[in-house]
């Protein structure tokens, strides 16, 4: 179905509102007044990802950015359910959108909404997206379906400083994240810091819960491809002067200069959360694992040996609450 064969609410203008088109192109468009095939031409191109559902929650329209942030070609979803595990998206109040809090419904009363929420890649990991969900509109203004516009809510992080930019040259083969060498010396940088500043620095150390018995289970392909999802995942959940990074076989060390306790526990709260939702696709199954998370601080005069010391003995932070929305 193409876009414009409905009169929907996702104009230019709303479009550009949304982020999805550059300013440049949509007020030389106007300017032009553009044809709907010129607009068509926009918005299968733009980087923002446009779906356009029916209401039966069936794909209708799926344009390139959707494609490029999700994973999916649209030849994959087109015709195919929201919910048949396309493109499962989660937020903060509800663990799966699509099942505990449809959108549709929304959009059948002519309501415009925005989200912050998560959408799972089509090779497992978690991508923090900003969705807006809109009215799909025929001729005669009844409702026929919504669109749906989305775009990457946070980008790769990078470090501010050379030394640290640095330190991350040196990845881990497999994951592609800080190796064990780099995470430690990062880590020791925060000690010196505590030590001679008096400066602040939170610890999340996260595992893969049982790594050992799924590797056994699903073979050393499949251990290599969920740790590395699990690590896209987490590094795109930290600020620019944080580090996430190898730290063992079956987990990660997170390093958060400048964070203290309470936002820390909220952090790990939410990395065990989201990180635990990456599934991998694997002989047309999706395989998981759970994720754990223990906090602690960097402490004047402190060593690698008691803080990992410190972690061991620390109790798990429990998963990020899900609140009732009522629905």
């Amino acid at each position: 179905m193409s876009l414009v064969r409905a009169r929907t609410r996702a104009s230019p203008q709303e479009l550009k509102l949304c982020g999805a088109v550059p300013i440049g192109v949509v007020e030389s468009a106007m300017s032009g007044m553009p044809s709907a095939e010129v607009f068509q031409v926009i918005v299968d191109r733009i980087d923002s990802g446009v779906y356009a559902l029916d209401l039966e929650g069936k794909i209708t329209y799926w344009n390139y950015g959707a494609e490029k942030i999700s994973g999916f070609l649209s030849q994959e979803v087109l015709g195919r359910a929201c919910r048949d595990s396309i493109l499962v998206e989660y937020d903060d109040h509800n663990p799966v959108i699509c099942v505990h809090h449809c959108p549709l419904e929304g959009v059948r009363h002519g309501a415009r909404q925005e989200v912050v929420t998560y959408l799972r890649h089509r090779s497992g990991h978690v991508v923090p997206v900003r969705l807006w969900t809109m009215a799909l509109k025929n001729r005669a203004g009844d409702i026929v379906g919504a669109v749906k516009v989305f775009s990457e809510k946070i980008a790769v992080p990078e470090f501010r400083d050379e030394k640290s930019r640095a330190a991350v040259e040196d990845l881990d083969a497999e994951t592609g994240v800080p190796s064990r060498v780099s995470t430690e010396a990062f880590l020791r940088e925060q000690v010196e810091a505590c030590a001679t500043q008096g400066a602040v620095c939170g610890i999340i150390a996260i595992r893969l819960a049982s790594f050992e018995d799924f590797r056994h289970a699903h073979g050393m392909e499949a251990g290599s491809a969920i740790i590395r999802e699990v690590a896209r995942t987490l590094k795109d959940m930290v600020r620019r002067s944080d580090m996430v990074g190898r730290w063992s076989s079956d987990g990660f060390l997170g390093i958060l200069p400048g964070c203290g306790i309470e936002p820390l526990g909220r952090v790990a709260a939410r990395m065990k959360t989201v990180a635990s939702r990456v599934a991998i696709p694997w002989w047309g199954d999706r395989l998981s694992l759970n994720v754990s998370a223990k906090i602690t601080m960097i402490e004047r005069g402190d060593t690698l040996e008691a803080m990992e010391e410190r972690l061991r003995a620390a109790e798990e932070e429990p998963a990020q609450a899900a609140k009732s929305t009522g629905a």
